[in-house]
């Protein structure tokens, strides 16, 4: 392949399109010239000497063998009105296989025009014939005039470019300080120096404006005629050379010169600092590859030629004919980061580098692929935006992941783990007051009887004269078995205590090491010291007293005649039973509580827990889609205006609740009794058709709920099992996007791609490299070349941006910093790089993509037309 001399394509340089030499009123040796050049910083100079080429060549010969490039330049002078208009004409090196050398400019431009250093000195010498030829000459070089557009005319037919400036003594700068202040309003002194004829010389004969300050010609010049403009030293000292400059994002050539004509917003600007640090990046800078290197791990036909590439910072595009490796560099990359699919595809054991910024102001990292690295970029495959957009509902996940909503919905934790505890609590309350099959109310009227009928035995066992003393002494054995209750219960409650404190200290512990906070640790010793000290000795004392007044009882009976021991014997046991069915009395009743309020609040509150989950997660949706937007008062202004030109008014995206009735039928159906049940009974008895009936349903608004009494047992716990606990498998929530409120599920697969593209873009504005291999295969044709060209020349400002593409507009008119050309030779592969201005370059790109030509002769009338 051809040697490249800038292959990492165009970069801002600084360069100064007027230098005057000893040739013309200028100062210093060619020598002094390129040093000072060099010494402040610029990579490119123009001689424009004032009708002179003499000087040229020499210039030339001293910067051969240092970092700076000389560009062939006149300058002329014309009259238009009152005013001096002096304008420069740059040159190629070369036009047409000719040289255009300091004796063909002569030949080709000065001549026609009637200058040579005759005329030049006879004017000089009718201003004061005593001065000799030399003196002469330098004085007669400001007095030569030419006519503008036989010029132009002569210097356009060479190749040339013409740059325009206000010689006017009263538009004269400083030279001696560099400026870059702003201009006053509206001062477009150049503009109105041309007179009368400004607008047609403007638009047809005026290629670049080389103004006095920067500010407000730029923006009239630009939006006006779309024209550039630069500002130059104009140094007729070497040693102010450099004091005013141009950065110019180019290679340092004539042909890079050029390439400010045809992207006049984003080639040039007139500033003190590199504009490459502006907006900060990520990029990749390199990929070396030492050795030859097989490509796949399964495969020793195909191999990486030893290169090392240098990667722009901007746009880079990748091109090549079928079958020559330009998508498998890019996807080589994207494996060695474990980006890819099928990482296993490709050999990664290898001694390739990948070096990587972080910032633009710091060194690269060197990553070395087989120490599988890691770093963040957006990656997308050939295709895989086209495959994508066929799955709806991971379409949908995809792009609720994009705006921001990270978490699919679903349960919260607290709810799963609530609607499990109701749903077991249910089941033991109707366990409990269902046992023996029987109702809650003949459970309470048959515990009554017995209670009832155990009292009457207790009334009957004895004569008259012993009945008070035998109900003290049944009094007394109901207050010890209450006394004995309580022990019990507080024993436990002793223990529960304990074992919660425990884990609740535990649980603090964790959040203050883990959330480097102070949560007090929960103390309840003085409580559970009380209970000890305190609460069991009492009862303890009480129990012993409450024996003891029960053996006191006993001895009242002293004089009675019957078997005293089976007479108390009975009484106890009678009065044991009416304790204990009491107690079972009251835990009915108690259960019959619970009953009622799990079946009219605690449900009811699930109910409302997940509708105004669905409404929260609907609201998220919404908000989120508002902040990815920059609808929001946070929002900066340049980034409101980058979203804006990425996601184009009328995209739309909100949230859409999907309820599948028929699925949520088939799963009550499918644990019921089908001879009991079919789908047309169920829908009969809960008349749930819509999302909204589902609400009433389950927040107890509407005119039946699962507790009402036309559901039976078995459906109901159905009913709390399926609409409660299992809700999420048949309600989903996604999103519908739309575009000018048509759905995406209506457009066309190109054109759904292209949206979701606008919504990936958008959500990776700033600093992280886009890898993207041929998205003219995703994409509408016409949003690639209405929209997507226009998107990417906004967002390579913040992001390196590399694609594969056979599509010479999208590399073409996008304005590629860099173009990889790639080649396969006998199964080598191979990569050779430069700018769009490299003539290597430009007749690979009419080469290998169809319409290439075309696609550089629209980019460059685009303008022209203008």
């Amino acid at each position: 392949m051809a040697t490249i001399k800038y292959p990492r394509g165009s970069e801002w340089r600084k360069w100064d399109l007027h230098v005057h030499t000893p040739a013309s009123d200028g100062t210093g040796t060619p020598e002094e010239i390129v040093n000072k050049a060099i010494e402040k910083g610029l990579s490119v100079i123009a001689i424009t000497d004032h009708h002179s080429v003499d000087y040229i060549d020499q210039v030339k010969k001293a910067a051969e063998t240092k970092d700076l490039a000389v560009i062939s330049g006149i300058e002329f002078r014309s009259e238009y009105g009152s005013k001096s208009v002096h304008f420069i004409g740059y040159f190629p090196d070369e036009f047409e296989k000719t040289v255009l050398n300091a004796t063909a400019l002569k030949d080709l431009i000065l001549s026609p025009l009637g200058v040579s250093r005759t005329s030049i000195v006879a004017k000089g010498k009718e201003l004061d014939p005593s001065l000799n030829d030399d003196a002469a000459f330098k004085k007669g070089m400001f007095q030569v005039q030419v006519d503008f557009k036989t010029a132009a005319d002569l210097i356009h037919q060479y190749g040339g470019i013409i740059s325009v400036h206000n010689g006017s003594k009263e538009n004269g700068l400083d030279k001696e300080v560099k400026h870059f202040g702003k201009a006053p309003k509206n001062a477009h002194s150049l503009y109105e120096c041309l007179g009368t004829l400004k607008e047609e010389l403007m638009k047809n004969y005026v290629d670049i404006c080389d103004i006095e300050k920067e500010g407000d010609d730029e923006e009239f010049y630009l939006n006006t005629f779309s024209k550039p403009s630069i500002i130059t030293s104009d140094a007729h000292k070497f040693e102010d050379i450099g004091c005013r400059y141009t950065w110019i994002k180019a290679d340092p050539t004539f042909e890079g010169l050029k390439q400010i004509m045809y992207e006049p917003g984003s080639r040039v600007k007139i500033q003190e600092d590199n504009p490459e640090y502006e907006k900060e990046k990520c990029p990749f800078t390199f990929i070396s590859i030492p050795n030859e290197t097989k490509v796949f791990s399964e495969d020793e036909d195909i191999k990486f030629a030893p290169t090392t590439l240098p990667l722009n910072n901007s746009l880079v595009s990748i091109i090549g004919g079928r079958g020559t490796g330009k998508s498998q560099l890019i996807n080589y990359l994207a494996s060695s980061f474990n980006r890819n699919n099928n990482p296993g595809k490709y050999n990664l054991k290898t001694d390739i580098t990948i070096g990587r910024k972080a910032s633009l102001t710091e060194e690269a990292k060197v990553f070395k692929v087989s120490d599988e690295p890691n770093a963040p970029f957006m990656y997308i495959a050939q295709s895989q935006i086209k495959e994508l957009v066929e799955k709806k509902e991971k379409l949908s996940e995809n792009i609720l992941e994009t705006i921001g909503v990270t978490d699919k919905y679903g349960q919260s934790s607290d709810y799963s783990k609530g609607i499990v505890e109701s749903i077991n609590e249910y089941d033991r309350i109707t366990k409990v007051l269902n046992s023996d099959g029987k109702t809650l109310e003949e459970r309470k009227g048959e515990i009554q009887g017995q209670i009832k009928r155990y009292n009457e035995f207790i009334q009957n066992i004895t004569s008259e004269q012993n009945k008070k003393k035998l109900e003290d002494y049944k009094n007394k054995v109901e207050r010890l078995h209450q006394i004995e209750n309580w022990q019990t219960k507080i024993k436990d409650q002793y223990e529960t205590n304990e074992t919660f404190v425990t884990e609740l200290n535990e649980s603090i512990k964790l959040w203050n090491e883990k959330l480097n906070v102070s949560v007090p640790l929960a103390d309840i010793q003085a409580t559970q010291k009380y209970i000890i000290d305190v609460v069991l000795p009492t009862l303890d004392a009480l129990h012993i007293e409450t024996e003891k007044a029960i053996e006191n009882t006993k001895n009242e009976f002293k004089e009675y005649k019957g078997d005293l021991t089976t007479l108390l014997s009975n009484v106890s046991s009678y009065q044991t039973k009416v304790s204990e069915l009491t107690k079972e009395k009251e835990e009915v009743e108690q259960e019959e509580i619970k009953y009622n309020t799990i079946s009219t609040e605690t449900f009811k509150k699930h109910g409302e827990t997940i509708k105004k989950s669905i409404e929260n997660y609907t609201k998220i949706i919404a908000d989120k889609w508002q902040a990815f937007k920059g609808e929001t008062d946070t929002t900066e202004p340049y980034k409101k205006e980058l979203l804006d030109v990425i996601l184009k008014k009328g995209l739309g995206v909100e949230s859409i609740i999907s309820f599948d009735k028929e699925k949520m039928y088939n799963l009550l159906l499918s644990r019921l009794d089908g001879r009991s049940y079919n789908i047309e009974k169920l829908k009969s008895l809960l008349a749930i058709e819509t999302i909204d009936d589902f609400y009433n349903f389950t927040c107890q608004t509407g005119t039946t709920n699962a507790f009402s009494s036309t559901i039976k047992n078995d459906l109901r716990r159905r009913i709390l099992t399926v609409l409660y606990k299992e809700y999420t498998d048949f309600i989903s929530i996604g999103v519908k996007v739309s575009l000018n409120g048509k759905p995406i599920t209506k457009l066309s697969y190109g054109q759904q791609g292209t949206i979701y593209l606008r919504l990936q873009l958008a959500a990776n504005l700033f600093s992280e490299t886009i890898i993207y291999d041929q998205p003219e295969d995703d994409l509408d044709n016409e949003f690639i070349s209405d929209e997507l060209i226009s998107i990417f020349k906004t967002l390579k400002k913040y992001r390196q941006i590399i694609i594969v593409s056979h599509n010479a507009n999208l590399v073409v008119n996008s304005d590629s910093e860099q173009v990889i050309v790639a080649k396969n030779t006998d199964g080598i592969l191979s990569y050779n790089s430069g700018s769009l201005e490299d003539s290597f370059i430009n007749s690979e790109v009419c080469r290998v993509l169809e319409g290439g030509q075309k696609a550089f002769e629209d980019r460059e009338r685009k303008y022209r037309l203008s």
